[in-house]
Parts: C-alpha cells; structure tokens; sequence
C-alpha cells in the first residue's frame, strides 16, 4: 500500500510539474519556427534622454536618501582557502584529514609552500580550486557560520588552523579586510547623479514607449 502510494506522488509530480505534447502539436510548433518574420521596432538609447535631465540638489539627496543602503558598503573580507572533504564517518579519517591540512598550514607558514600552488593541487573545492582556491570578497551572510567566524576573526596575512564545516575541512587565508562603511552624500554625490540620471531617463523611455 505504501509503495503504490509513493509511485501515485511520483507520477502526480511529473503530470503537475511537466509538460505534454501530442505529436500535432509538436508539428504544429515547428512549423511556426520555421516561418520567416519581418518586425519593425523602435529603440531608446538612454543616454540619449540622459543628457536632457537636469537635477537641484534637494533631488539628488531625496534619490540619495532612499537608496542609501547601495552607497554603504558592508565589512567585508577577502579569501581564499583549500578545502578537504571527510571521505567517511570514521573518526580516523576526520583526524587524518584534519592533519593533512595542518601540514599544508606549516608548509606555508615555513615558506616552503605557496597557498595557491596547494589550493591548485589539493582543494576539493571545484568552484574556487583553478583559482588557487580564491574566492574574492565576502561580506557576513554569504557563507556558512562557521566559515564566517573563522575568516573574521583573521587579521590580514593570517592563515586559520583548521576547522570543520557542513562541506568538510578547510583552511583559510585573509587576503584583505575593509570594514563597514556608512557613505556620505558628499563621497558619492557623482554616482547619485548619475543613477539618478539613468533611472529619469528610463522612466521617460517608458512612457514614450507606452
């Protein structure tokens, strides 16, 4: 009983989540893509109405003001880091694992290797491994709790000891650091034109366009 109604769920699953087609249709279909079209369209370029629109300064702060949070910039770190996955639940192979990359860690430190050339031949990390296990800047909210602790707690230069993630054992390296920024109208007042700019311009194209 339970088995047929899993299978019941399976197939409901496919009918609710696919798409059918008859053979006609199928035909019908091609034959629609095979038709030569003629269209004639308009195009807006913005720049064009760009350089009509004129702002005071009171626009400029109100745009300012309601975008702020894209002119602050957040605490942010830069990283890169080798990353080991745990092959089984057997705790000789955690410890094992966990030694290996506290040898890469003292290689490093000694100077006897580069990170990158180790990330290049170690890391099991796919998405970062060719880049000498780079993963650029990161801001908190980005990666895993425990890979945040650790990174931010570095100072720059600085290699972490190993430590455990939900993706297995890594260690990681603080390339740079830049704290949280709050901008000032002032620092950014060119960018707010120029946003500001933009987006009266495509609000006009719309409505032209309309």
């Amino acid at each position: 009983s339970q088995r047929q109604q899993i299978l019941m769920q399976k197939v409901r699953s496919v009918l609710m989540e696919g798409f059918l087609y008859t053979n006609d249709e199928l035909d019908h279909y091609a034959s629609l893509l095979a038709r030569d079209l003629k269209a004639d369209y308009v195009s807006f370029d913005p720049t064009a109405y760009e350089k009509g629109i004129t702002a005071t300064e009171a626009d400029l702060k109100d745009f300012y003001e309601a975008n702020k949070k894209q002119y602050d910039r957040p605490e942010r770190a830069k990283v890169r880091h080798i990353l080991l996955r745990v092959q089984s639940a057997d705790p000789q192979d955690d410890e094992k694992t966990k030694a290996l990359l506290e040898g890469y860690r003292s290689d490093i430190l000694s100077g006897k290797s580069k990170f990158g050339e180790l990330a290049k031949k170690y890391s099991q990390d796919g998405g970062s491994k060719d880049r000498g296990g780079e993963l650029g800047w990161i801001t908190h909210g980005e990666m895993v709790k425990e890979f945040e602790d650790a990174v931010f707690a570095l100072k720059k230069g600085e290699i972490t000891k190993p430590f455990k993630t939900q993706y297995g054992y890594h260690i990681a390296q603080l390339e740079d650091y830049e704290k949280a920024h709050s901008s000032t109208f002032a620092e950014v007042r060119d960018q707010v034109l120029k946003q500001y700019k933009r987006q009266k311009a495509e609000e006009k194209i719309m409505a032209l366009a309309e």
